[in-house]
């Protein structure tokens, strides 16, 4: 899971502008799930939606400040007290996301990260 911003709220509703997310590859589809709450508990409503079908494959990776592509987030090299301090100083560069389609093969979208 991750939390993402951007969370638009046109109707003013009381929750914050984060959004807790997470993707499940499973039996050929692409699911997210999302919270209405921030930090979510057993009790808080998920809502499922399936993104894409028909899929064979889903892969993930990201571009680290060495222009070295990398599989693993953190990475296995941050450990101990500052961890999460070296982990955003180590912020990807960019994401890349590959789709292994039945019916149009593999696509492939590279998202450069904000820094």
């Amino acid at each position: 899971a991750l939390t993402r911003g951007g969370w638009t709220n046109p109707n003013g509703l009381q929750r914050p502008g984060l959004q807790r997310v997470a993707y499940f590859f499973e039996n050929g589809t692409l699911r997210r799930e999302y919270w209405t709450v921030l930090d979510p508990t057993q009790s808080n409503t998920t809502v499922k939606r399936d993104l894409m079908t028909r899929l064979l494959g889903v892969t993930v990776r990201y571009m680290d400040q060495s222009l070295q592509w990398q599989d693993q987030w953190p990475p296995i090299t941050v450990a101990g007290a500052f961890a999460q301090e070296a982990t955003l100083r180590g912020r990807p560069i960019a994401v890349e996301i590959t789709l292994d389609t039945e019916d149009w093969g593999k696509v492939v979208r590279i998202v450069e990260v904000a820094g």
